[in-house]
């Protein structure tokens, strides 16, 4: 009740009757009613002689915010609409009305947006109990939904929501979702068995930029550096839970333009066991292929595994482990490992095939004799590319020259500290490509390169923040800059995209090289093609809130072919689950400097005794390993002689090295000499 006194306060702030003499004003009174999402409804009552002259237009003004401090001032809905008329003159009951009805006044009420306003929303957490609910599994076990979106809903606000939860509640499954501009996320408890206290269970900060993964249990405030959904069971395992107990969700959002989202669901229990840690990962005989040609070779074949509608309805699945993109946490993930020409190489499992197998037939060409051409994406030294701004106005243009070459000139204009910027992040750039073996020689493999350069991609007036996009030209090292002042005393910085030709030889078993130096050549359609995208104009006007839009270090990566020779005496394929610790234990804490209070911590399930432990991030996490073989060439002679090896899994660990291998399978002469029934089936 305290709370909301407050805020009826801040809204009754000022009631104006126009066209009304005081001495014809006898009071008014207002009420508002929060419809959620923001929106209040407020109710005028407005109390006049109606014998007074005519009733006019009611309007009010509202503060939004503890005095205006959260920088949204007041608002002004406008007039208020009538709803209804009643006559409260005091008479005696034989006396007639002096209103008649005259000039009376009434009731009415208007909506009103409190988009600044604090929310604050006491609703029952109803536990999902495993329905699904979205056609996405990895969202299906997720029930209550809150979003916030600047782009849509204005400047950003705090957001505490308040759930009551029943005796039976064990844990609260959540994914946020901080995306860029990083926001912070907490999750409370208060219960009757701890006197109405608050006890903090949660505290992250989720997003990317000038963020960091920091998962140290014995710090209060964590991090997560991921512009996807960050996923965690909060475990209440620890704690008393009575029937009316309550969760209380707080998102602080970053000041700056910003949108967050979170999926959350309460669960009265957790389901450990997964066919993933289960299932006997054999090698189906029928499906083991050996192809031999001029320089290449591949063995392939499927493992079974776990049908998708037996894993996408676990609760390992749903609520912790994130076998796609859209859920991606950090050592979170299942894995298959494949490791041709002597390299290790991860790939991620997104699903099993239409027999629900494990397929490990991507990328199976083992190369001898060959080149294989490979390209590199490397940030250059002055890292990542930034959104910033600037109070004077930046124009981005292209032009053609006229020389015949129908080249592309890439203009920016600005201010010396966004030509300057342009300029530095040219020259480190380029400093950085030779010393990663540049040439000029286009019969040179090293010629065979560009940068990417950033600029934005949405249209004035508009911010660095969530929702701030930029787009990316490819620039190749030969081009050349010119900067200077304009006539009009601004300064400006143009690159002239050169377009390349290939003179670089391939033979017939080189591997990738024409398909690598296609991707260079494609810096020439950059140049002589129309990009209308990049002529934008950002005109500062800091009253407006607009601003000059760049970029840091504009030339941000460096895209590169090189190529080694192919050679191979194995190949080594297995799938690991890595689990870990801070997305399932629980560190409640609490007090006005707050602390730990390690008899309340929580966990679910015993993932950390899976496998081998190792450290990161202030923390740790568990690496399973579910099955592991390797195939060997016996004879590099004949590529056709085959045979797979299996390393046991022994607790969920295996020998990486195969000292303790057992032999699988052996194909020899164009026959099947030896088949293990312990690792082949079908």
């Amino acid at each position: 009740m305290k709370r909301l006194l407050q805020i009826f306060l801040i809204i009754v702030s000022t009631l104006v009757v126009k066209d009304i003499r005081a001495s014809h004003m006898m009071g008014a009174d207002m009420s508002y009613q929060c419809l959620g999402n923001g929106k209040y409804k407020i109710t005028a009552k407005v109390y006049r002689d109606c014998r007074g002259i005519p009733m006019g237009i009611v309007s009010f003004s509202a503060f939004a915010g503890l005095s205006g401090s959260n920088g949204c001032g007041t608002v002004s809905p406008g007039g208020l609409t009538r709803t209804g008329i009643r006559d409260v003159t005091t008479r005696c009951s034989s006396a007639n009305s002096p209103c008649n009805p005259k000039n009376t006044g009434g009731t009415g009420n208007v909506l009103f947006s409190g988009s600044c306003l604090p929310t604050t929303n006491v609703q029952p957490l109803t536990c999902l109990n495993r329905t699904n609910t979205r056609t996405e599994y990895w969202l299906s076990g997720y029930n209550h939904n809150l979003k916030f979106s600047s782009t849509s809903q204005g400047a950003p606000q705090s957001v505490s929501s308040t759930y009551v939860i029943s005796a039976n509640t064990k844990f609260i499954a959540w994914r946020f979702q901080g995306k860029s501009i990083p926001d912070t996320f907490k999750l409370s408890f208060s219960g009757s068995n701890y006197g109405g206290n608050i006890l903090g269970l949660d505290n992250f900060v989720i997003g990317t930029s000038g963020n960091t993964n920091s998962f140290i249990p014995s710090l209060i405030s964590k991090s997560a550096t991921t512009p996807n959904y960050f996923t965690k069971i909060t475990c209440l395992t620890g704690l008393t839970v009575n029937n009316g107990d309550k969760i209380i969700i707080d998102v602080i959002p970053a000041q700056s333009n910003t949108d967050w989202d979170l999926f959350m669901t309460c669960l009265d229990s957790y389901n450990c066991n997964s066919c993933l840690y289960t299932n006997p990962y054999k090698i189906i005989g029928s499906t083991i292929t050996g192809i031999t040609g001029s320089c290449q070779t591949y063995v392939k074949f499927s493992v079974s595994a776990c049908s998708l509608n037996t894993l996408y309805n676990e609760d390992y699945f749903k609520y912790y482990n994130v076998p796609d993109s859209g859920g991606y946490v950090p050592y979170q993930i299942i894995e298959r490992t494949l490791s041709p020409n002597n390299g290790s190489t991860w790939y991620n499992i997104y699903s099993t095939d239409s027999n629900n197998q494990l397929p490990y037939n991507s990328n199976p060409l083992f190369y001898y004799n060959s080149k294989e051409c490979t390209n590199t994406y490397i940030y250059t030294p002055l890292g990542q590319s930034l959104c910033q701004t600037d109070i004077n106005d930046t124009r981005y243009n292209k032009t053609q020259l006229t020389d015949g070459t129908n080249r592309g000139v890439f203009g920016v204009t600005g201010s010396s500290t966004v030509i300057s910027t342009y300029y530095n992040s040219w020259v480190s750039a380029i400093n950085y490509s030779n010393g990663l073996g540049y040439s000029t020689n286009n019969t040179n493999l090293g010629y065979y390169r560009f940068f990417y350069m950033q600029f934005p991609s949405n249209p004035h007036p508009h911010n660095c923040g969530d929702g701030s996009n930029k787009t990316s030209l490819q620039i190749h090292p030969s081009s050349t800059v010119l900067t200077g002042t304009t006539s009009t005393g601004n300064y400006f910085f143009n690159i002239t995209a050169n377009t390349i030709t290939s003179a670089y030889t391939i033979s017939n078993c080189d591997i990738n090289c024409s398909a690598r130096i296609n991707t260079v050549l494609g810096v020439n359609s950059i140049s002589t093609g129309t990009t209308t995208a990049y002529n934008q104009y950002f005109s500062a006007n800091t009253s407006f809130g607009w601003y000059g839009i760049y970029y840091s270090n504009p030339f941000e990566t460096l895209w590169f072919v090189t190529a080694s020779t192919t050679t191979f005496s194995a190949q080594t394929i297995g799938l690991i689950a890595q689990t870990n610790e801070w997305s399932t234990n629980t560190y409640p804490y609490s007090g006005t400097s707050p602390s730990i209070i390690p008899s309340y911590s929580g966990t679910v399930c015993n993932y950390k005794n899976l496998g081998r432990k190792l450290s990161t991030y202030g923390s740790s996490y568990n690496e399973s390993y579910l099955c592991l073989y390797t195939i060997l060439f016996p004879n590099s002679a004949d590529t056709r002689n085959f045979e797979i090896w299996s390393a046991p899994i022994v607790n969920y660990s295996a020998n990486t090295n195969f000292n303790n291998a057992i032999l699988a399978y052996r194909y020899s002469g164009g026959n099947i000499t030896y088949s293990s029934s312990t690792y082949i089936i079908g």
